[in-house]
């Protein structure tokens, strides 16, 4: 019997409420967009929009920490390791999941999560000693790395609008904050730091080339910050430009003992001994840099870690992305995801590999969006595409059906833009296809098993032009079901042609809504089970 997958949407909210219950349950996602590393001596972590990974470079082997391993957060953007060897990850919805590799556990620690505040991302975390500073989209944090307890939360600095977002927070002896509005200092002496006095405000005024800083680092006794305009050093009192030839972006800077590393767009310079130098360019996005002896530099981009001393990506086998719209599991038990309307093409799940297939790795692939996915009882895979018809994957073989190699006509605008939105085989082995927005007025065609094509106009349609047609399933007496979204036809649709194909006079439809005791006309999903019922 064919094996489905039934998907519940509240398993999203059991997830972030209870994530050590799932213990049953495996949590896959798309790990290559790497928001934030951090290298260690036997090799890398990371934070992505998938969850964390690490990459050990002594066996090359991956550690994946998803929900399932007990993560509150998915989509992280920034990570550091405590004195304790702990990893902490932030997310963008203000979760802090705290990973101690000893133990193999997972801390979550929900303070900024249940807050009142409207925006809670953590857009830097930093360790200073026993302290953890989280910058927030409204302040900062200081947590113990001991008891995972709060210090403090500050959510006014000086004369900046309170509850502003900070890009990241750092402490060399005092704490310093970077905002979209300049740098926040802590005043020496200060120590209530949550009256706003306790804060110096530093702006293009004060020697900033900018007003947006992203981070702050202590090179060689200075403080140095990084804007888009450039760097800048603190001399106590206000800023002046260094290396004043950086007049531009420069998203991220990481000190190494005499060494500067500075990305700016997606290159690499070196400061070192007075002498800047170039060392690295990319094409793909480098989203932040990361420096130690033993790994040497590598860079955190949407395609994985970067490694510059060999220009390989890394990343852990997986779906190209994390768009899952629609899922469906063959005869064989593999898992084939369909990504979208606006997708990154086909996803397998294989005997635990994942396959991507796309524009760029399968070259008979017209486009990468599918968003339909159907398995038919010969073990036969269709996907339909938003505009582009349909494949079938057959035996290792890949077949495209559009306007060009079929007679499906698609919209009645661009009669070449077909939109397959629905799959079902009736009991003689034909394949039947939803055709929504229809240009020639016959959403229902069919395909038989020696690909002769027949298409079916429906009377219960009144030859509208209907688009947003949905959700196709044939039941044991061979009526087609279906749903239109449409706002001038909604409701479920039926279709029996009575196996005469060329002869229209038999054909039977209707229409049922609300007028026919639907709860409601606006359908979701549609499914016949064994015993006939719809």
């Amino acid at each position: 019997m064919k094996n489905r997958i039934t998907i519940l949407t509240l398993l999203l909210s059991v997830c972030l409420i209870y994530p050590q219950q799932l213990s049953n349950w495996k949590f896959y996602s798309d790990m290559k967009n790497v928001n934030d590393l951090k290298s260690t001596t036997e090799g890398f972590w990371s934070a992505t929009s998938g969850g964390a990974f690490f990459f050990n470079t002594v066996n090359d082997s991956f550690t994946t920490l998803r929900r399932s391993e007990g993560l509150l957060g998915i989509l992280l953007t920034s990570l550091c390791i405590d004195n304790n060897s702990k990893i902490w990850f932030g997310g963008s919805e203000g979760t802090i999941d705290v990973y101690d590799p000893t133990k193999n556990s997972v801390q979550n620690i929900l303070d900024i999560l249940n807050s009142d505040k409207t925006l809670k991302q953590i857009n830097s975390i930093s360790a200073s000693g026993d302290t953890i500073l989280a910058a927030t989209d409204f302040g900062i944090s200081l947590i113990n790395t001991e008891n995972y307890t709060f210090y403090d939360t500050f959510t006014k600095f000086g004369s900046l609008p309170s509850n502003l977002r900070i890009n990241s927070a750092a402490k060399f002896d005092l704490i310093y904050a970077c905002t979209d509005q300049g740098i926040a200092v802590q005043k020496k002496g200060a120590f209530n730091l949550s009256v706003p006095e306790a804060w110096d405000i530093f702006q293009t005024s004060g020697g900033l080339p900018s007003n947006r800083i992203f981070k702050v680092v202590k090179y060689q006794g200075s403080i140095l910050a990084s804007t888009d305009a450039g760097l800048s050093a603190f001399n106590g009192s206000g800023w002046a430009d260094f290396l004043p030839e950086l007049n531009s972006v420069v998203s991220d800077i990481e000190v190494s003992g005499d060494s500067l590393f500075i990305l700016t767009g997606n290159r690499i310079y070196l400061y070192f001994s007075g002498v800047l130098t170039e060392i690295y360019s990319s094409g793909v996005d480098l989203i932040s840099i990361e420096f130690n002896l033993n790994m040497g530099l590598s860079a955190a981009t949407n395609n994985g870690i970067l490694r510059t001393s060999t220009g390989g990506f890394i990343f852990p086998n997986s779906p190209q992305s994390n768009k899952f719209f629609n899922l469906n599991v063959d005869n064989e038990s593999n898992l084939w995801v369909a990504s979208g309307p606006d997708g990154e093409g086909i996803f397998k799940y294989e005997e635990g590999t994942w396959l991507n297939y796309n524009i760029s790795n399968t070259t008979q692939l017209p486009s990468n969006n599918y968003f339909v996915a159907y398995t038919a009882p010969d073990n036969t895979n269709y996907f339909g595409n938003w505009g582009s018809g349909f494949a079938r994957f057959r035996n290792n073989q890949i077949g495209i059906f559009t306007t060009d190699n079929t007679d499906l006509v698609g919209q009645d605008i661009a009669q070449n833009y077909l939109v397959i939105s629905g799959f079902a085989t009736d009991s003689r082995n034909n394949l039947w296809v939803l055709n929504s927005y229809a240009g020639a007025r016959k959403p229902l065609s069919m395909m038989t098993p020696d690909s002769a094509w027949y298409h079916f106009s429906v009377p219960a349609g009144q030859n509208l032009y209907i688009g947003q047609q949905h959700y196709l399933d044939i039941d044991q007496y061979d009526t087609k079901w279906y749903c239109s979204q449409d706002a001038d036809k909604q409701g479920l649709f039926y279709f029996n042609e009575n196996k005469t194909y060329d002869n229209p006079s038999d054909d039977k439809s209707g229409l049922l809504t609300t007028s026919n005791n639907l709860t409601y006309n606006f359908i979701t999903a549609i499914g016949t089970d064994l015993i006939g019922y719809v």
